[in-house]
């Protein structure tokens, strides 16, 4: 009996420290909350510059302004958690990306509301807590289109999970800081054929919109989030310059190598729609 007890024991103190590791917070809550797993300086800091509201989907940490709607915090987060856990067994599918993504020393999602705001007292003062933002913001969300508004959030958040996940995870097929992995190559091959950000100049078709996006992990990660959401049956919030609008015609333009690793499980890319309601 003593034995058994002993045992028990145990299983509660694992059982405990790994729901401590593996928080799956998919509501809205105070950034100072108990439940949210942050240092208290960290905790403060957010507090202070107004990012009062966080979630963490399996310990991916989202924090949003306090004047963020909460309904659109608790959307990026089924988002983050559905993209992690396909299967929905409360366990997220790839234990490499989950261990990176769960790293908000390295990134994290913020929602801001304010631009000025946000760049003037909010990033400047958590970036010396916190890793690379991906922002979700509401000046993105202007129009009111809740179709619109949602595509944007899982944009963002895919961008989160290439960028700061697979492409770390898994440089040699997904990285973005060079032009080397498959899906950077991909993107070299469609670009000014199939695929132009509109930030970027191609023969006969100069650039639409002010900026840059020539870099690997701006053009692949953008070119990478349309190729994946459109061929899961979703539609992308914008389409590349010359970016097919339909899964068949995108099937026949993507090179074999590249529909064989979109399609290996072992990465767990999505391949249906999101369902948008992981914590339902």
């Amino acid at each position: 009996m003593k034995k058994f007890l002993g045992i028990m024991v145990l299983g509660l103190l694992w059982f405990g420290n790994a729901n401590a590791e593996n928080i799956n917070i998919g509501t809205a809550t105070s950034c100072d909350s108990d439940t949210i797993v942050l240092p208290d300086k960290v905790k403060k800091a957010l507090m202070k510059t107004e990012m009062t509201q966080c979630a963490m989907p399996f310990g991916v940490l989202i924090a949003a302004d306090k004047n963020m709607n909460k309904k659109y915090v608790n959307l990026l987060a089924s988002i983050v958690a559905e993209f992690l856990d396909q299967n929905r067994d409360g366990i997220p599918d790839d234990p490499k990306l989950h261990k990176i993504l769960k790293n908000w020393k390295k990134a994290w999602l913020a929602m801001p509301t304010n631009p000025k705001k946000w760049e003037r007292k909010q990033v400047s003062k958590l970036s010396r807590h916190l890793g690379d933002d991906i922002i979700a913001p509401a000046w993105w969300m202007d129009s009111g289109n809740e179709k619109q508004i949602k595509a944007m959030l899982v944009e963002e958040a895919f961008h989160l999970i290439t960028q700061f996940g697979l492409s770390k995870a898994y440089p040699k097929k997904f990285g973005v800081e060079n032009w080397k992995s498959t899906i950077a190559k991909e993107t070299k091959m469609a670009a000014c054929k199939w695929w132009q950000h509109p930030e970027n100049s191609c023969p006969n078709s100069p650039k639409r919109l002010k900026g840059s996006c020539k870099e690997a992990n701006c053009d692949v990660t953008e070119f990478f989030q349309q190729v994946v959401i459109l061929r899961a049956g979703m539609k992308p919030g914008w389409y590349g310059i010359g970016f097919p609008k339909n899964k068949k015609k995108l099937e026949k333009l993507l090179s074999n190598e590249m529909k064989e690793l979109l399609d290996d499980n072992r990465y767990h890319i999505i391949n249906k729609p999101l369902q948008f309601n992981y914590y339902k």
